[in-house]
């Protein structure tokens, strides 16, 4: 993992170091991981994994449960982005590449699913299609964005 130290406003500086700081995370898409050269760190990982049901209340005051195995369900990853690395190439600020990975990787515009991997396990693997971004400036004058992709996984996929 890296320490990071802000410099200059919208500028970050990664210094790798050996300690295992946060949890390892993978988003795949068509050319691999998404998140080498970023100009973005992840600050948030969240899901909200539904199984598929129905309860039946009767006059007699008996319930059924029905069971019909797990639903489409919803996890968001997001984090801060900045408008400078050290390096990086391409010249364009991390939200730029945010919204080009949202235009190449949303569901309009991808076949294929996407993958993403929190932890090491299987159980952490989960597969589905990026329906939504939320991005906002939230220093200004730092040049700081925040941003939340939500994906929409499919059943046995994780969790």
């Amino acid at each position: 993992m890296a320490t990071l130290f802000a410099g200059r406003p919208g500028t970050v500086v990664a210094i790798v170091d050996n300690a295992d700081v946060g949890l390892p995370m993978r988003l795949d898409a068509i050319q691999g991981s998404w998140f080498p050269g970023l100009r973005s760190i992840l600050t948030e990982a969240s899901f909200s994994l539904d199984a598929n049901y129905q309860f039946m209340h009767t006059l007699r005051e008996v319930i059924y449960s029905y069971v019909f195995g797990d639903r489409i369900s919803q996890v968001r990853i997001g984090g801060l982005s900045f408008a400078g690395a050290c390096d990086d190439s391409s010249g364009m600020s991390g939200i730029e590449r945010i919204l080009q990975l949202w235009d190449e990787n949303k569901i309009s515009s991808r076949s294929t699913p996407v993958r993403l991997q929190i932890g090491v396990s299987s159980a952490g693997l989960f597969t589905g299609h990026i329906t939504s971004l939320r991005a906002e400036i939230i220093r200004p004058e730092a040049r700081i964005c925040q941003f939340a992709f939500l994906m929409h996984v499919f059943p046995a996929s994780g969790g």
